[in-house]
């Protein structure tokens, strides 16, 4: 008879534990429907973020670009103008240079004609 009892208890311990097992199993499938839900919500919170991260970084990178193009050109601009105004003043420095040395030699042209006797007026 103990065997029977034995195997009555097996029975209702093996009765109770699947009806405890069916009963946690449907609550874990809810509780993982839920956690499903909440990493499906959090992945796409973490899409648009960095959709909109991808966005922003993308905006500044332009911006960026274009400050730099500017300034490029501005500081391209200014060195020409610079140049330009460094050769014109070359220039004009060079041709009164020039004059000063035509006015030097004539004097000095001048100066040894009369010394030698000769004509002032080939100078």
């Amino acid at each position: 008879m103990k065997s029977v009892s034995i195997y009555k208890l097996a029975l209702v311990a093996l009765l109770a534990s699947t009806l405890g097992l069916s009963a946690c199993t449907e609550q874990q499938k809810e509780e993982a429907e839920q956690a499903k839900e909440k990493v499906v919500s959090a992945a796409e919170e973490a899409k648009q973020d960095s959709a909109e991260a991808w966005e922003e970084a993308k905006d500044k990178t332009q911006d960026a670009y274009e400050d730099a193009k500017d300034s490029a050109s501005e500081a391209y601009d200014d060195a020409k103008e610079s140049a330009t105004q460094a050769y014109e003043d070359s220039e004009e420095s060079v041709k009164e240079m020039s004059e000063d040395a035509k006015a030097k030699l004539k004097e000095a042209c001048i100066a040894t004609k009369k010394k030698t006797g000769g004509d002032p007026a080939d100078c």
